[in-house]
């Protein structure tokens, strides 16, 4: 998988609801987030990974499906934008896994369930590049 430039604006990943996923949006949005200068990271990028966490958990495994979760990342006007969408192979509700530590470090953590099948979870954290010397 290839690293996300320093000039993209916006990430977006699409990964296989399996925990070794998990390493590879904690690498990934790392890398996004170092790249738009964001030198202290850490809090939103294990936000990234708790939510994507959530998604492994929440794909109910079915003998015909290999479900999926995107991720997607937005740095704009000092504001970073995370959005995890599961895709659960059986369309069955989520287990109500709680999102305590991204709502911690988030300004601001949604949920919702577009169609049939998916739950978004979106988290806005209002930064600011570290000024580079």
């Amino acid at each position: 998988m290839d690293t996300p430039s320093p000039c993209d604006k916006h990430l977006q990943l699409r990964l296989p609801a399996r925990p070794e996923a998990i390493g590879t949006v904690r690498a990934c949005v790392g890398a996004f987030l170092r790249g738009h200068g964001l030198a202290d990271a850490d809090e939103i990028v294990v936000a990234a990974c708790q939510m994507s966490a959530n998604a492994v958990l929440h794909a109910f495994r079915s003998p015909d499906a290999e479900p999926e979760f995107e991720v997607e990342a937005e740095f704009d006007a000092g504001c970073v934008r995370l959005e995890i969408t599961e895709h659960m192979a059986d369309g069955t509700p989520s287990l109500g896994v709680d999102l305590a530590l991204v709502e911690r470090v988030a300004d601001d953590v949604r949920i919702s369930t577009p169609a049939w099948g998916e739950r978004v979870v979106r988290a806005k954290f209002a930064r600011t590049p570290d000024l580079m010397v």
